[in-house]
């Protein structure tokens, strides 16, 4: 028999009644390389093609790298590209195992900036507020105790070597995480034995664990002989409960998993997204957003919750449930969708916190109740800046009110341009959004900088008040030397963590500048903090396409439209710069325009300028240049669609749905 098949809303509604009416009853979370992708850290997938090209690299003397990965070359019994990365711990041995150090410092490197997603701050708050407290995880990261830390969670008991497992107990009085592979800083376990094998001391612990807590595996791919072999080994009835085993739905469970809950009496469960899924149950136990948990004084620390909140808000309404049936590329149920949609809301709406009031805010699209959010918030935290600073925002952008919104602002401030005498983030931020608001109108500009000279005394060490000044002096003032001082002081104070600020200053520097190495760099730590910023990946891809490399510009705009589905101005972007790549890769760029040709009829202007693209690549696009020329304009706004039917070739090309799957290029 095959194990009964869950969607995400009835595990959330079991978990919460064993939650609530079986206070005997205990769940663990079993972890695996899955939960911690949108956290920054490569799956073993991707490590296992790093480290394959690095041994290419070394070992290949000019043979292509295709024809070169081979069971015999590397020296792996049974070995093949297409499965290469269930050959993790074979690969690590192959590359690091003369100097296992180096492997150690590899991971460390890999892992150094990788910060918690938003489930881990949710995970966090159940592990210390409820009795489902521990945590088995193959991975090496720290992900959990940071999230813990970031939360006020208090110390975790973090079990990293199987000598301590016998402090491991099965009914612990604060989180506990069990390193089964051993933490990144005590020569965790990589290698094909290690792998494979349990030792003794883990096998006593997890009896004792699973004896007494019912087993939630999330991002875990059962890939390991160690864990995978103790699972196999323990008795159908020695579980309480029923296990469940959630995988990613785009992908199909392994037999030998499907076997496994067949055996334990579990459920499988595909879910969309590890995040997504705890915001499912934070709603489920009735927590507010985690930022109720994040102290004032650690300010880093909240502001990456904040971030790491509005990722996934962002993400759950761009893939929004349409009336439109799900798609071989999207099938996910649009159900599903809702719920998770509904969840976030309904938690918002516990939150009381004027930050909460901002999120509701951007979440009511109609614009009288958008107003509505605003002004109760407002009544209730009348002197909450931020919340302030992003009304007078919506109403000068979105609703015209330019006046009402100075006036806003005007009235917090009765002295704007007054330095407060002490640290002032508060005053400092409604300074800069009267300020930024000014810059739009040229009879103020005089007034603009006084207010940004001001909010640098105010709070000097502000990064996001250096980052806004610094736009202000490039695009208003066109004074570069200052902006490139002050874009230097928001990355010392904080932008390093922040991928907005890394985006605008690597703006900088590639159009005003010149720099464009620095500027890719600032662009690739952007994304390892934020995978899936569309801003960042357009402009990296354009920068890709302006240092002649064609073929990682394509990989780079097939990344940009995987992350902007539900977004048709940012794929046309991604199509034009593909199409592009594939010409200049001297291939075909039929696809990518066929699929643009789909696309156009839903795209808003994107406000994305081609000129400098386009400038640098002048004739190469050979024939097609007047095509993509026009292209452009079409996706920024400036021709009617209508243009393009001029061009016989475009009238001759088929359209293709946006959401058929692309032929991915050769590496990526």
């Amino acid at each position: 028999m095959a194990p009964r098949v869950w969607n995400e809303t009835g595990l959330v509604a079991h978990f919460r009644r064993m939650h609530e009416n079986m206070p005997d009853r205990k769940f663990c979370f079993v972890l695996g390389a899955g939960a911690s992708f949108r956290s920054g850290i490569p799956v073993g997938g991707q490590l296992v093609a790093r480290w394959l090209r690095e041994v290419w690299e070394q070992e290949s003397h000019g043979q292509p790298f295709e024809t070169w990965a081979t069971e015999d070359n590397l020296s792996i019994p049974g070995f093949t590209l297409d499965q290469a990365a269930s050959f993790y711990p074979q690969v690590f041995v192959r590359r690091f195992g003369n100097d296992p150090q180096e492997g150690y410092a590899w991971l460390e490197r890999v892992m150094e900036s990788a910060r918690p997603s938003f489930g881990y701050f949710v995970l966090a708050r159940i592990l210390t507020q409820t009795r489902h407290n521990i945590v088995i995880t193959t991975n090496f990261d720290n992900l959990v105790a940071e999230a813990l830390a970031m939360s006020g969670g208090g110390h975790p008991l973090v079990v990293g070597h199987e000598s301590l497992a016998a402090f491991v107990s099965s009914s612990p009085r604060r989180a506990v995480i069990a390193k089964i592979h051993r933490d990144l800083l005590l020569a965790p376990v990589n290698d094909p034995h290690g792998t494979s094998h349990l030792p003794e001391d883990w096998n006593s612990a997890l009896r004792r664990i699973l004896g007494a807590y019912t087993p939630l595996f999330l991002g875990y791919g059962g890939n390991d002989g160690s864990l995978m072999g103790f699972l196999d080994g323990i008795g159908p009835r020695h579980i309480p409960g029923q296990p469940v085993w959630c995988y990613w739905y785009r992908d199909t469970p392994a037999p030998h998993i499907v076997a496994l809950m067949d055996k334990l009496g579990g459920v499988m469960t595909p879910i969309r997204d590890f995040d997504e899924l705890m915001m499912r149950l934070n709603d489920g136990l009735q927590f507010g957003l985690p930022i109720e948990r994040v102290t004032t004084r650690a300010n880093e620390m909240m502001d990456r919750c904040r971030a790491e909140t509005e990722t996934v808000l962002r993400r759950l309404q761009e893939s929004a449930p349409s009336p439109a049936a799900p798609t071989p590329e999207r099938p996910e149920p649009p159900a599903e969708q809702a719920a998770s949609l509904r969840a976030a809301r309904e938690s918002i709406e516990r939150t009381d916190e004027p930050w909460a009031v901002v999120l509701r805010a951007r979440m009511t699209a109609d614009m009288e109740r958008r107003v509505s959010v605003f002004d109760d918030g407002l009544r209730r935290f009348p002197r909450a800046a931020e919340l302030r600073a992003e009304y007078a925002k919506f109403l000068a952008h979105d609703l015209g009110q330019v006046d009402k919104a100075e006036e806003l602002l005007r009235a917090a401030l009765p002295d704007p341009a007054q330095i407060s005498s002490g640290r002032d983030p508060e005053r400092a931020t409604l300074q800069v959004a009267l300020a930024e608001l000014l810059a739009m109108e040229p009879t103020s500009h005089d007034e603009a900088e006084r207010l940004y000279e001001a909010a640098m005394g105010t709070d000097p060490q502000r990064a996001a008040t250096a980052r806004s000044y610094a736009n202000f002096l490039t695009d208003v003032r066109h004074d570069m030397r200052r902006a490139e001082r002050l874009y230097d002081q928001a990355f010392s104070a904080g932008g390093a963590k922040d991928s907005g600020i890394l985006c605008d200053f690597a703006v900088f520097l590639s159009d005003h500048k010149g720099d464009l190495g620095r500027a890719e760099s600032l662009y690739e730590l952007a994304l390892k903090l934020e995978p899936e910023n569309t801003v960042c990946l357009a402009n990296l891809t354009e920068l890709l396409l302006r240092t002649s490399r064609p073929a990682p510009a394509e990989i780079m705009a097939l990344r940009l439209w995987a992350a902007a589905v539900g977004d048709p101005a940012r794929q046309a972007v991604a199509a034009l710069m593909a199409g592009m790549a594939a010409l200049l890769d001297g291939r075909g760029d039929v696809e990518a325009l066929g699929r643009l040709k789909g696309l156009l009829p839903l795209v808003q202007p994107s406000g994305f300028s081609f000129d400098l693209l386009l400038d640098h690549l002048g004739g190469s696009l050979g024939e097609a240049q007047a095509l993509y020329a026009e292209l452009a304009q079409v996706i920024a706004g400036e021709l009617p669609v209508t243009r393009l039917d001029a061009h016989e070739r475009w009238q001759k090309l088929r359209a293709v749905p946006p959401d058929r799957p692309w032929e991915a290029p050769l590496g990526s």
